[in-house]
């Protein structure tokens, strides 16, 4: 719900780091009940060229005085100089019954300027002609000719629009990138038609058929939310180069929505229109499967981040899209073994390329980790390569705790008794403990086709261990393998 505002402004049109920041809104006070207003939130956004950046939130009960409602905040000392601005401010109204939810009050953009240290104060002319320089800028920006494989520095070629359709990710705000948009469509699929399948079908059985409820609808609407993927102008040898070129950037995209969300969103539609002639072209409906991700949106610009670094890093490195397509299967897989199978492969890899054969490998302590026989574990063994791959990268202390028939298990991972969380009660495990865990695990998934913690040879002392870290700890090794993955890949990506 949004409620109309009369007015709503800074005092002033430029500050430094650390002033007092007082905002201020005029409402229409035949429609508001200021009286029970409990808080006033006000996000503040930096305005940059490619998008608004998420800068800071903050909250107040407000000061109401007649039909104004007002706050006062100081700004961080470290706000980066530039041009800012507040568009959208949530309320909250308090009764003496309930507490009802933040609802939004409709103002449009406010702009103000952080300076630097020593920087003229800016008026209200200077700072219009900042918002419309950086205006033109996005523009030129958001609108940016994308060139097909084969019209790369020919100059030549056909311009088209493009539209991808996609379906499996929940996105809040519209993500703006160089030359395409990312944009939430507020809607899902229809079952209407599933339910007249079935109700056809029970009908010709000689079994009546079934309600349609509204309340079903809703859900399957809910289940299956679609975004669009728009380029704005891709430059092509003809319609099929369009729309295969921007295709296969959009898988990226999925593939990058998709990480640790438990499902790869997919295309379902797509269409080319030649922007000379008005001519279009248009792909067949697909059919998606939805599993419940979310892509969170604490930061509006989050997923436009992601993408813009991301991309042109999978674009040219097959490697990567290798290690995240094979991440993005197992973050999709339901059955933990096989996902952890998968998930382990993707350490595999990456310490196949990233881990040296015949090293000895060691505890934090530097004591060589010893095999059956007694003798020093080397980097021969793929485990043990996965097992340097992650103390490489300076895993943390985990400490975890959950509560069976009402006592606490606390478990202590990568620490000693030295460690701040430690106590007397305190399961104290290594990474080699839990990596030698999961590699049980992950070899009576390829060797069987799954592993059951009830099920485990007694004379294998790795099964021995998974079975009791499933059952009696905190620890899941399949959960811990495939967080290790999420982290190495992230790690990949930075990186490269």
């Amino acid at each position: 719900m949004n409620i109309p505002a009369l007015r709503a402004e800074t005092n002033q049109s430029s500050y430094f780091p650390g002033d007092e920041f007082a905002f201020r809104i005029l409402f229409d006070l035949p429609h508001v009940e200021l009286a029970q207003l409990s808080n006033v939130t006000v996000n503040l956004n930096r305005v940059d060229v490619a998008r608004n950046q998420f800068a800071l939130s903050f909250g107040a009960t407000p000061h109401v005085q007649g039909n104004i409602a007002s706050i006062i905040q100081n700004l961080p000392q470290d706000l980066r100089p530039g041009i800012y601005v507040i568009d959208a401010v949530n309320l909250r109204w308090d009764s003496a019954c309930e507490i009802i939810q933040p609802q939004s009050v409709a103002i449009g953009p406010i702009f103000f300027a952080i300076r630097s240290l020593g920087e003229a104060a800016i008026g209200l002319d200077q700072l219009a002609e900042s918002v419309r320089g950086l205006q033109l800028q996005r523009w030129a920006y958001t609108t940016r000719e994308i060139h097909t494989q084969a019209c790369v520095g020919q100059g030549t070629g056909v311009p088209y629009r493009v539209l991808v359709f996609g379906v499996g990710c929940l996105i809040h705000a519209p993500q703006q990138l160089e030359g395409f948009s990312v944009t939430p469509l507020g809607r899902g699929f229809s079952h209407a038609r599933l339910h007249e399948i079935v109700n056809t079908t029970l009908y010709k059985l000689g079994l009546g058929g079934i309600e349609f409820k509204d309340t079903v609808e809703a859900q399957y609407e809910r289940s299956t939310p679609t975004f669009l993927i728009e380029y704005s102008r891709v430059l092509a040898t003809d319609h099929v180069d369009a729309l295969n070129h921007c295709r296969q950037h959009a898988d990226l995209i999925f593939e990058l929505l998709g990480l640790d969300r438990g499902h790869k969103p997919c295309e379902f539609y797509s269409m080319a229109l030649d922007q000379n002639s008005g001519q279009q072209w248009s792909n067949s409906f697909g059919s998606p499967i939805y599993r419940g991700n979310l892509l969170p949106d604490a930061d509006p610009a989050s997923a436009a981040n992601l993408i813009e670094v991301a991309t042109p890093k999978l674009e040219r490195t097959p490697f990567l899209r290798l290690l995240l397509r094979s991440y993005a299967e197992a973050t999709s897989e339901a059955d933990p073994g096989i996902a952890l199978l998968r998930s382990w492969s993707v350490l595999e890899l990456l310490a196949d390329r990233e881990i040296s054969s015949g090293n000895p490998i060691t505890y934090p302590d530097g004591k060589l980790i010893l095999n059956r026989k007694g003798n020093p574990k080397d980097t021969n063994a793929k485990e043990a390569r996965v097992y340097q791959l992650i103390m490489n990268s300076n895993p943390l202390v985990q400490s975890m705790t959950r509560t069976v028939d009402g006592r606490e298990q606390h478990l202590l991972l990568g620490g000693d008794k030295h460690s701040p969380s430690y106590t007397p009660n305190t399961i104290i495990l290594s990474v080699w403990d839990v990596v030698r865990a999961a590699y049980a695990i992950r070899n009576c998934v390829a060797h069987e086709g799954y592993f059951s913690e009830r099920e485990i040879d007694p004379d294998n002392e790795d099964q021995i261990l998974a079975a009791h870290l499933i059952l009696d700890t905190p620890l899941d090794p399949r959960r811990w393998v495939r967080d290790t993955a999420e982290l190495a890949v992230l790690q990949k990506l930075r990186s490269v």
